[in-house]
């Protein structure tokens, strides 16, 4: 990621309200196009990991939250690689600014925003998520899925951590 200056094109809430506004008109299409939405599969990296986990656990943001939905579209498996997981540790991702220009503020002074949007914060029964992660990575710190794994035990119906140490993509699950 390489932004620079302030968000005006995506002000909060709209990236997450896009997101979720998507995923949910495939309820209403379904039907009409023979969608099996029992099968949807998100995949993200980076920010776009961060919002594909986000979207797999919207069905437990707090009621009194503006992106709270009755019947978000159910996610059942979720790929992420090198995703950001934790938003409340924005210092592990070479652009924290880039986390506070998302969420409209910085943690401190949002927090009801970012347990809106922290997938580490959020229940996540029923996904299936696979997180890859670069040890080498730069720009998202591998500490992002180490504290996702670690905080989210038990929350999760599966969780596979997969490595990646070089080009040779040499994985571990």
């Amino acid at each position: 990621m390489d932004a620079v200056g302030e968000n005006i094109k995506a002000r909060w809430p709209a990236s997450f309200k896009d997101v979720a506004d998507g995923l949910d008109h495939l309820q209403t299409i379904a039907d009409e196009e023979s969608l099996d939405l029992n099968r949807v599969l998100l995949i993200g990296h980076s920010a776009g990991g961060h919002l594909a986990t986000w979207a797999a656990s919207r069905d437990s943001i707090a009621q009194d939250s503006e992106l709270y939905d009755e019947n978000p579209l159910t996610i059942q498996r979720v790929i992420s690689i090198a995703a950001i997981v934790n938003l409340f540790a924005a210092n592990e991702v070479d652009q924290p600014e880039q986390v506070s220009r998302l969420m409209g503020g910085c943690a401190n002074t949002k927090r009801a925003r970012y347990l809106a949007c922290d997938p580490s914060s959020l229940s996540h029964e029923g996904i299936n998520l696979t997180l890859i992660h670069g040890v080498q990575d730069t720009c998202v710190s591998i500490k992002q899925a180490h504290y996702y794994c670690d905080n989210t035990k038990g929350k999760v119906n599966k969780i596979c951590l997969l490595y990646t140490s070089d080009a040779a993509d040499d994985m571990q699950c």
